[in-house]
């Protein structure tokens, strides 16, 4: 199988350096490597390494194609049968690609995902805020949590566990380490670039809609990159708190609430306990109000999405 290895780089030099220089260092050779530029300044292409200029979205002229809009770019260049993804931040091991796509060797399997070491360790805060606004939760998220890999809940809830060592059938994976079939790919139209800017769920949206059509994700512990998390620096801070509250409720109405009359109603209860804690909050921090914005943005995003469909199909 020829395998071909996509990365979305945006105005990240140093680490996209770092990135190809793992590539070089694959115990299994990628058969060609895209380097989809979504930024104003130049990058050399090295031997081997296409680099293609990301096409801006229509409007501002600095405007940009986005993290999705670029995979999604591309995996439409790419002549590979199997498409690995890898973000401009993430050093693979040696055995990063050999391991990724072995698994492929079984038709069912659609898509693979890898584990994703962080170097920065950021220890978990688990405030009171937190455990109040998961109360009610824990015994669900505790009886239905996978081993390995991500996890979506059918109140709309996501969570991962993408830095173990396991391996086993997962609901998504983390597009900085992520592979799957270009037939697949193009049945799902690739990953959805509606969602707004900032920390999104394009993957567990991706992997969902893979679930649909019957595939079927795994997840390979072996297959390892290490990440350097930058900030998102390019964001306002109050925009990102908004526009990542957004995307979980754009990502829970267009995924999981109205796959059923249950669904539809866990997904509510689980948005209207999260609101009512954060309107408690806001007594205390002002900034929790972003959040209940947030959750109103994301709303009128899906239904302005869907209409704007709708739209499209009649015309």
């Amino acid at each position: 199988m020829r395998i071909s290895v996509i990365i979305p780089t945006c105005g990240r030099p140093r680490e996209l350096a770092l990135c190809l220089q793992g590539l070089e260092k694959q115990t299994l050779k990628p058969d060609e490597i895209i380097v989809v530029n979504d930024s104003g300044a130049e990058i050399k292409g090295k031997q081997g390494v296409r680099v293609a200029r990301a096409k801006k979205k229509s409007g501002a002229p600095d405007a940009k194609l986005g993290s999705a809009g670029a995979k999604n770019m591309g995996a439409k260049m790419a002549s590979g049968e199997i498409l690995a993804f890898l973000d401009d931040d993430c050093v693979p091991s040696a055995g990063w690609l050999e391991h990724l796509g072995r698994p492929f060797k079984n038709q069912k399997i659609s898509a693979v995902a890898g584990r994703i070491e962080e170097r920065k360790k950021t220890r978990s805060r688990k405030n009171l805020h937190d455990l109040i606004l998961n109360l009610p939760f824990y015994p669900f998220y505790f009886l239905s949590r996978k081993k390995t890999g991500g996890t979506i809940y059918s109140n709309g809830r996501v969570s991962a566990r993408l830095d173990v060592a396991g391996c086993g059938f997962c609901d998504w994976g983390g597009a900085g380490n992520l592979a799957v079939r270009k037939e697949v790919f193009n049945a799902v139209a690739g990953f959805d670039s509606r969602f707004l800017s900032g920390p999104s769920l394009e993957e567990p949206d991706f992997c969902s809609r893979i679930k649909e059509i019957g595939g079927a994700c795994f997840y390979e512990g072996r297959a390892v990159v290490a990440h350097n998390p930058s900030p998102f620096g390019r964001l306002d801070q109050d925009l990102m708190i908004q526009n990542l509250r957004a995307n979980e409720v754009y990502f829970g109405l267009k995924n999981i609430a109205f796959r059923s009359p249950c669904k539809l109603f866990e997904f509510f209860i689980y948005q209207g306990w999260q609101i009512l804690i954060y309107l408690i909050l806001v007594l205390v921090d002002k900034k929790y109000w972003l959040r209940v914005r947030g959750k109103v943005k994301g709303a009128k995003h899906y239904f302005k999405t869907i209409m704007k469909k709708n739209h499209a199909h009649r015309d």
